[in-house]
């Protein structure tokens, strides 16, 4: 691995490592949102969600083709969409999904980086540019979400 693939494993690491601690320390079943009725473990979900749709991007990109979703003009329409497909499903199933995930995308990282290093890829959401920013944005993401799920279990506790 070169350098910059290196940093870029090291900063998907670092990120996961992050979320897992924020989240492990949460109560999973607590309502995050009373309005939407999302509970702490909707968020992993929703992260795990726009993780694999990064993997999918970055396969795709890899096969000379591009991945898209399909959004609809309010983001948030989807994001309901996510929360009701994984509603179902356990906290551990949720953090297994998450863990799963994040190693593909770090594994795909590391093997298109080797071969497609600072070529655009379309990102997930349509917007282009390069893997090393796609890993950015994801692990901002991550940090975005833990932020507040860190704020709302201090405010509940």
């Amino acid at each position: 691995m070169n350098k910059e693939t290196n940093e870029l494993v090291r900063k998907i690491d670092t990120g996961k490592n992050n979320t897992l601690a924020t989240f492990q320390n949460a109560d999973m079943e607590q309502m995050f949102n009373s309005k939407t009725l999302r509970k702490v473990k909707d968020i992993l979900a929703h992260i795990t969600y726009w993780e694999e749709m990064a993997c999918k991007s970055i396969e795709s990109f890899l096969k000379g083709e591009e991945f898209t979703v399909e959004l609809p003009l309010d983001i948030d329409k989807h994001n309901q969409m996510v929360f009701e497909k994984f509603k179902d499903h356990s906290s551990q199933e949720v953090f297994d999904r998450y863990e799963d995930i994040q190693a593909r995308f770090s594994n795909l990282v590391t093997e298109c980086n080797s071969v497609n290093k600072g070529k655009e890829m379309v990102y997930p959401w349509g917007k282009s540019g390069t893997v090393s920013h796609l890993v950015i944005d994801m692990v901002d993401h991550e940090y975005t979400h833990c932020a507040q799920i860190k704020t709302h279990t201090l405010k509940t506790c």
